[in-house]
């Protein structure tokens, strides 16, 4: 079907022919045509003067046919110039609508660039309008990230006031009962320091007439004196000294009001001091349980002695001693060892004066023997040299440490190493001395498990600075067997970024004990330097806390060793 293309005032719009042309082309066609088909039917020409009336009538049939099919063609011109007027008709109807939507399409042409212009106008507004709101709202926020901040300020001062109210609270829950034990326990060794030898033999007589006869006018006074004050000790009522002694323990493991234990307290405290003192907050508070563990089990002997100079019958307090050692351990590896670190550092300090000449090399190597760990070392003064002492023992299981096995392992010059170098002194001119040790700050950590059995320290010829490794073996807690075939090492190289500087007296300060509170076998091992106070400093995490948490802290086998500050090695039982 042909195309048939409509214009209007706006729009464009292609649109398909009727279907009355294609048939008055066909017809038209056909009627065109129609002489050719006379021709073929009867094999002359139309219109020719020759054709005889016989031939003419022989084909009046087909005549016949010509004549309908040229009246049918009549008919159909007819239908198709009615149909013709037909959709003449609906092109106009065409024409109209189309002139129609037209119009309707520039009214709605013109109300939209009405709104455009609108919205031109007022998203300028709006726009603005969001920057200020934005604005606004970005102040809004930093003053809530400001009232953020106070709002934690105040929770941890709360927090603060909160951890004070319990401490003050446990503090004035057990002050009372400390002074009384220590007074009591001071007063007794005072009084019975002359006069223990003559009652301890008293368990043998029914009284103590014997004793009384035979002493002299000043034992008589001490003796009298020392009778009065163990009947105070072991009076029974409410205001007794095991009374005391009771509300002591309670305190110790958090039988109060508030249910909060003198250990927490003491961990609190502990963790959050500024106060430097040698030792790991695992090692500190763990000197704490055992100093008050000591005076209660000192105060229960007390009782024990005083009832024997009054001729009472014994009591055995061995069971609720050792009831409240199991109480008081189970709050430690409960409620403060998980929230205490095993990490020490040293405070103690020794001037190693100056170290070697510029081309002289030294090494310094610190070897435990084979199935040993290091778990001390100290620095003493040699002469004019400074040997660096480390102490290696084997260990028992959960690393425990065999103290019969506790033995020194020594080398010489340490100092040589640490101390600032020397130059070559020319003749007429003062010996110089390096302004800076170069060292390496950097922590040396082995995997859990692994324990430190070699510190090696070493400097170059021509350096003005010291390099160490640290070697680890790992260790079986279930045996207490170091296996010296699984082996890690770590190098630390001098670093011209970290240094210390001499002091005026071309000196520097090294640490003489480095060790936990108690012996222990180590995992880490670090060196800072304050370049302010010319001080050394070593940083190591060690085991303790591995050993707390698995021993039961009762057993006589499971004593601990440390280094008290003249620099001995000492055991501490249980």
């Amino acid at each position: 079907m042909k195309g048939l293309i409509i214009m209007t005032q706006n729009t464009l719009c292609v649109r398909a022919l009727p279907s009355f042309i294609d048939e008055f082309n066909g017809i038209f066609g056909f009627g065109s045509n129609i002489a050719s088909i006379i021709e073929t039917i009867f094999g002359t020409e139309v219109g020719n003067d020759n054709v005889i009336l016989e031939e003419i009538l022989k084909n009046q049939e087909l005549l016949n046919i010509i004549n309908e099919n040229i009246s049918e063609i009549n008919g159909s011109l007819n239908e198709i110039i009615a149909n013709g007027n037909a959709n003449s008709e609906l092109l106009n109807d065409l024409i109209n609508i189309s002139n129609a939507q037209g119009t309707v399409l520039t009214n709605i042409q013109d109300q939209i660039s009405s709104i455009n212009s609108t919205l031109n106008y007022y998203l300028g507004k709006m726009t603005q309008m969001l920057n200020t709101v934005i604005q606004q709202n970005s102040v809004i926020i930093l003053q809530i990230q400001y009232l953020s901040k106070q709002l934690e300020e105040i929770s941890k001062k709360l927090d603060t006031i909160n951890i004070n109210v319990l401490v003050n609270s446990t503090l004035t829950e057990i002050s009372p009962s400390y002074q009384r034990m220590k007074y009591v326990n001071n007063k007794f060794d005072e009084l019975s320091i002359t006069h223990t030898d003559k009652f301890s033999q008293n368990g043998k007589n029914s009284s103590n007439v014997e004793i009384l006869e035979t002493a002299t006018p000043t034992d008589l006074t001490g003796i009298i004196s020392l009778i009065e004050f163990a009947k105070s000790v072991t009076k029974n009522d409410m205001n007794s000294f095991e009374f005391y002694l009771k509300t002591f323990h309670d305190v110790m493991v958090g039988k109060t009001i508030f249910e909060r234990s003198a250990l927490q307290t003491a961990r609190d405290l502990i963790k959050e001091s500024d106060i430097q003192a040698d030792g790991s907050e695992v090692g500190k508070t763990y000197n704490f349980l055992i100093v008050l563990s000591s005076l209660l089990c000192k105060s229960y002997a007390t009782i024990v002695a005083c009832r024997k100079i009054l001729c009472l019958p014994n009591i055995d307090y061995t069971p609720i001693i050792n009831q409240c050692i199991q109480e008081q351990t189970k709050e430690f590896k409960e409620n403060v060892i998980p929230y205490l670190s095993s990490t020490f550092t040293t405070f103690n300090h020794i001037d190693l004066g100056k170290g070697a000449a510029w081309r002289e090399a030294h090494i310094c190597d610190v070897k435990a023997s084979p199935g040993y760990a290091l778990v001390a070392f100290e620095v003493v003064q040699n002469g004019n040299d400074f040997d660096l002492i480390g102490y290696q023992a084997k260990l028992k299981s959960n690393y425990g440490i065999d103290k019969e096995s506790v033995s020194k392992v020594i080398t010489p010059n340490i100092n040589k190493i640490i101390g600032p170098r020397s130059g070559e002194k020319k003749p007429g001119e003062e010996e110089t001395i390096s302004k800076h040790i170069y060292f390496n700050s950097e922590e040396v950590i082995f995997p859990e498990g692994y324990v430190i059995t070699n510190i090696k320290f070493k400097s170059g010829t021509l350096e003005m600075g010291f390099h160490y490794e640290v070697t680890a073996c790992l260790y079986d807690p279930i045996t207490g067997e170091i296996d010296t075939n699984e082996t890690l090492t770590e190098m630390r190289d001098a670093n011209p970024e970290t240094e210390i500087s001499p002091t005026s007296d071309n000196g520097v300060y090294f640490p003489n004990r480095i060790s936990d509170i108690f012996f222990s076998p180590m995992r880490s091992f670090q060196i800072n330097g304050d370049p302010n106070s010319h001080k050394f400093s070593i940083l190591s995490t060690s085991y303790l806390s591995e050993y707390l948490v698995e021993s039961d802290l009762i057993n006589k086998e499971t004593s601990l060793i440390f280094l008290t500050k003249d620099i001995t090695a000492n055991t501490l039982n249980n």
